[in-house]
């Protein structure tokens, strides 16, 4: 129902509605016209025959109807708007209705979308499991709720959370089937796929050739030390941890090191010396380590990297230097240079802004990065896509700019996939999924026949290896020179490969987290604005309604002062009585109304798991509370009988239990109301307290409350379904007063009496009535 806020009619007169039904269920209305009350009344051939003074007021109940009308529609349509996709079917569930967004996404025709044919857009692997629970859903009138594997309208298979609810007519019968399908493969994959990628890069750190550790500035405390390290210097990584910098320095060397961390301290970037650890055997480890700080903009403790190279087989053989020297002295070069190159990548890695880059950009980036630290002429790096295979590049470097252009070219006319060459060169691509690094002499065969425009003629490529998992190559090369590749080199290409795979898959990683983190926001934001709607259309009911039940009472007050009056005849009070009839049934409507509002409320607060928080428990004298509740449905009630009985001793002595009075009583008067609506007028009622003792499946004395009814009873289905939300039985008919509700009456019992610790269920038997209970922990 629509309505206007105490706002709306500032600067007018009160709204008064009186409401009263004709035989052909229409409802007609009270009105004020230029300040004077009148009002329709009604003879018993239901016909219009006089004009009565109510009060300062108009309202048109017509206003009103639209208005309920308008309010479910908007109701239906906010909760169709959190849909992603949305689609709807006939009574039978077979037939489509609404199934445009279905369709665009599969890229099935409406045609194809009918009835059993839909079942083709599903994985064949699920089709069996969802037509069973669709089928039970259809003949038993349930919610229907699946997970399974949707087609894509480009063949992709993506895991989808389906759900559909019936709707029912006013007869009970339903009238379509309403779902949504909800994307849920990235929630279910982000995840993982973000924990594996921090296991890789641990794994990488772990398995790298050289001596990696992590410590603190400015103690120099080891926080890390790889395995590598571990090896070289004979200690096991606990009896490192948290160990000074200078605990395992050779004394004559602890200045140079204490320097170089002062350095680090007072601003220095990164710095490169050699020095002597004293190994747990005692003996001597030479290294050549490279430390630099890192500043992490999370983490208010600095720190910095140390790379270790083990160099004591260098020194032990330096009276070989003659002879080799100038080979050392350019392989040391080449090593400091790759060295910090790969601490570069590696803090480069750790700090990258979370954000997402063009790929291209990112892939020249890293080959520029890499050719400085091989000191190589070319560098070429190209991924395998996770879902396709296809080998496509990113990045090249060493290029002329139009040698650049002419590769781009190429790599995307030679763009193939990763089967198709596994089948070119089998025992390459056996040797890099085996993560290992290959080098190829290009003058023999069989890439001796294949097009070499760039005169290369020996070329290395390592993997970009993630977790068993081939995910790209990076290619390099000395030009036109023959090269012979050095164990130090091919490690370092090893690592470099390593690197560059965490970084490429970190980057798809955080694209797709983007993507998912997007949805869910829009999905949150939408959820938010349902609960918003609820909590304010809530109260733009309440207000006006209050302010009409409170008219109609004075209005009724008034009337009986009118009939009260010795002076008027007989003939006219008569006239009067049907005026009174209409404002009684008036006041009855508005506290249907407000008891519809009040479930509106309740339901947004259960399915925002809000309810608790509303619940005021304390002490309560349950047979006090019992016997002040029939009392008020009496009064409602008056040409209705309703019985009471309090068994055994509980007759002498009140019960006590630990809840809101207010909610309890919700209830109570809920197990009444549909007790007098589904039993015929002149049928009483039995409410009934007892004291059940402790037993099997009870540590405790319980309190039982039941309403039993003289009504046409219920089936074993019907006593399951009538405790979902938003359910109305079409089995058994209203037989005495109004029909109006939402089907929320009993959810919203069976949540109070479960938040307070309780039980709550039906005994019935078709054609014997009903007997709806519920059970309190009983207080001493």
């Amino acid at each position: 129902m629509d309505t206007r806020s105490d706002g709306d009619i500032q600067g007018t007169k009160r709204n008064i509605i009186s409401l009263h039904k004709k035989k052909d269920e229409r409802i007609y209305s009270e009105e004020t016209k230029n300040g004077v009350d009148t009002s329709h009344n009604l003879n018993t051939s239901d016909a219009l025959n006089g004009l009565v003074s109510l009060s300062p007021s108009t309202t048109s109940v017509q206003d009103m109807e639209y208005r309920l009308q308008e309010s479910e529609a908007r109701y239906r349509s906010l909760v169709s708007a959190t849909a992603q996709i949305v689609w709807t079917t006939d009574s039978t569930g077979y037939h489509a209705h609404n199934f445009a967004a279905w369709c665009a996404y599969t890229g099935l025709t409406l045609e194809e979308a009918d009835g059993l044919k839909v079942i083709q857009a599903i994985h064949p692997n699920d089709r069996e499991y969802v037509s069973k629970l669709w089928y039970h859903a259809t003949q038993t009138k349930q919610t229907y709720e699946a997970e399974y594997r949707l087609r894509r309208h480009d063949g992709v298979y993506r895991v989808f959370n389906s759900r559909a609810v019936p709707v029912f007519e006013p007869d009970g019968t339903v009238r379509e089937w309403v779902g949504i399908n909800t994307d849920i493969t990235e929630r279910k994959q982000l995840e993982e796929h973000l924990h594996q990628s921090e296991m890789r890069f641990r794994h990488m750190f772990e398995q790298a050739s050289i001596g990696m550790v992590f410590a603190t500035l400015p103690e120099g405390h080891l926080i890390q030390a790889n395995q590598c390290f571990c090896d070289m210097i004979g200690y096991t990584r606990e009896e490192l941890l948290n160990q000074p910098a200078l605990y395992l320095t050779h004394p004559d060397d602890a200045p140079h090191t204490a320097e170089a961390l002062e350095q680090l301290i007072h601003g220095v970037q990164s710095c490169t010396f050699e020095k002597r650890y004293i190994r747990k055997d005692k003996s001597i480890l030479w290294v050549n380590i490279t430390m630099s700080a890192i500043h992490d903009t999370l983490d208010t403790s600095p720190h910095y990297l140390a790379v270790i190279e083990d160099i004591t087989g260098r020194k032990h053989v330096q009276e070989e230097a003659m002879r080799q020297e100038t080979e050392h002295r350019h392989l040391e070069h080449r090593t400091h240079v790759a060295l910090e190159g790969l601490l570069s990548m590696a803090e480069a890695f750790i700090q990258l802004p979370e954000d997402t880059v063009d790929m291209r950009v990112i892939g020249r980036l890293l080959a520029n990065v890499t050719c400085d630290i091989l000191d190589c002429q070319r560098v070429g790096i190209l991924v395998i896509e996770p879902v396709t295979e296809r080998i496509h590049p990113i990045g090249v470097a060493g290029l002329a700019p139009e040698q650049e252009s002419m590769w781009w070219r190429e790599q995307e006319q030679q763009e193939t996939t990763l089967q198709d060459s596994q089948q070119q060169s089998p025992e390459l691509f056996a040797r890099l999924q085996n993560n290992e690094v290959v080098i190829i002499d290009m003058s023999q065969p069989p890439f001796s026949d294949t097009p070499n425009p760039y005169n290369v003629k020996v070329m290395l490529v390592a993997p970009m290896y993630i977790h068993e998992r081939l995910t790209g190559f990076l290619t390099l090369d000395y030009g036109e020179t023959g090269h012979t590749y050095t164990p130090n080199e091919v490690s370092l290409a090893s690592a470099v490969g390593k690197l560059l795979a965490l970084v490429v898959e970190r980057q798809h990683l955080l694209t797709e987290r983007a993507e998912a983190q997007g949805r869910e926001i829009a999905l949150r934001e939408a959820n938010r604005r349902m609960e918003e709607f609820l909590g304010i259309a809530s109260h733009e009911l309440r207000t006006p309604l209050t302010t009409i039940k409170a008219n109609v009472q004075l209005a009724k007050r008034r009337l009986h002062s009118l009939m009260s009056d010795e002076t008027l005849s007989v003939s006219q009070v008569e006239k009067l009585l049907p005026p009174q009839d209409m404002l009684t049934r008036a006041e009855r409507q508005t506290t249907v109304l407000n008891r519809l509002v009040g479930d509106l409320i309740d339901i947004s607060r259960i399915q925002t798991d809000k309810l608790q928080v509303h619940l005021r428990q304390k002490y309560t004298n349950l047979t006090a509370l019992l016997i002040e509740t029939i009392e008020e449905q009496r009064k409602a009630y008056p040409h209705r009988v309703i019985n009471v009985s309090v068994a055994g001793e509980t007759a002498q002595q009140p019960l006590f239990v630990t809840a809101d009075p207010d909610r309890i009583a919700q209830v109570i008067t809920n197990y009444i109301n549909n007790a007098l609506k589904y039993s015929l007028a002149n049928k009483p009622v039995d409410v009934s307290l007892e004291r059940i003792p402790q037993s099997a499946t009870s540590e405790i004395d319980m309190v039982r409350v039941s309403v039993r009814d003289e009504g046409p009873g219920l089936s074993c289905e019907e006593q399951q379904r009538i405790w979902e939300c938003f359910y109305q039985s079409h089995e058994v008919k209203v037989l005495s007063g109004s029909g109006v509700g939402l089907g929320l009456g009993l959810y919203i019992s069976q949540t109070i009496i479960e938040r307070h610790n309780g039980q709550i269920g039906v005994d019935s038997t078709p054609g014997d009535g009903s007997t709806f209970w519920f059970t309190l922990p009983l207080e001493s």
